[in-house]
């Protein structure tokens, strides 16, 4: 058995991820991520609630995203992946905007990723359309 194609993988590595944001949400390690992606949370207050929101709607995303590979619909995996680039950006652009994060440290968080998905979903619907 070989193993898939890069944008395959690619696809299986950002479902994983998605999920895994999810559950590091729920963790002590929320604050941490929250840092990361340029929206600190000071040490005397709690989450807001649409931090949980956010979490939420990953690991959603990452379980549908599984499915949909897990069944084979390519097509729905490349179209969402695609859809997903927009949420990158947009993610980028509100980090720079409304977080702590400048557009270099927003090219390396949020961009990077960002570019090899939709090169990624080019690439799946490319050849499952």
């Amino acid at each position: 058995m070989a193993l898939p194609r890069w944008p395959y993988l690619f696809s299986y590595f950002i479902a994983t991820w998605l999920v895994g944001v999810w559950a590091v949400c729920q963790t002590s390690y929320a604050r941490t991520l929250c840092e990361q992606v340029g929206f600190p949370i000071p040490a005397n207050e709690h989450p807001s609630p649409y931090f949980y929101l956010f979490a939420n709607k990953e690991g959603v995303m990452g379980l549908v995203f599984l499915a949909l590979q897990f069944f084979g619909e390519w097509k729905a995996v490349g179209i969402m992946m695609a859809v997903m680039c927009v949420n990158g950006t947009g993610d980028a652009y509100l980090s720079t905007s409304v977080g702590t994060m400048d557009w270099v440290e927003a090219l390396k968080a949020h961009m990077g990723v960002t570019i090899v998905a939709g090169w990624a979903a080019w690439r799946i619907l490319e050849e499952n359309w």
